[in-house]
């Protein structure tokens, strides 16, 4: 995620937060997270045809833009933890028992939810197996 460099700096985004991010941006984390389009607009209750619609260059809304950078960060951390990208996209992708028996991707439409993942993975980094 080298070029989503903005995803350390907490002022810039509550700043992108709060103006909501260029569809380009979007796209980009898209491309990062290995998220589809679909995926992403469920997650952020927009949908797929009104994100399809926007220019390069145009906002999304700045609630979803907000969801949107925190799932970035997310999936930033989970690299992190996991120490690549494809081990930590399998591991958000399996049913986990300690995530109730379901994919830990599905809590991410809920800030809750994303919340619950970073608890998660600071669990996993210090070697806590809930």
């Amino acid at each position: 995620m080298g070029a989503l460099r903005f995803l350390n700096n907490e002022k810039e985004l509550i700043k992108l937060s709060r103006v909501g991010i260029e569809k380009n941006t979007f796209n980009l984390i898209l491309q990062e997270t290995g998220l589809t389009l679909k995926e992403m607009s469920d997650f952020i209750h927009l949908t797929s045809r009104t994100i399809q619609l926007k220019k390069n260059n145009d906002r999304l809304p700045a609630n979803a833009s907000e969801k949107v950078l925190f799932i970035a960060r997310l999936y930033k951390r989970g690299q992190e933890v996991f120490g690549d990208d494809e081990k930590f996209r399998r591991w958000i992708c399996t049913e986990n028992v300690a995530m109730g028996g379901v994919e830990p991707k599905s809590y991410l439409d809920t800030f809750q939810g994303i919340q619950l993942l970073m608890d998660e993975l600071i669990a996993i980094e210090h070697g806590f197996v809930v």
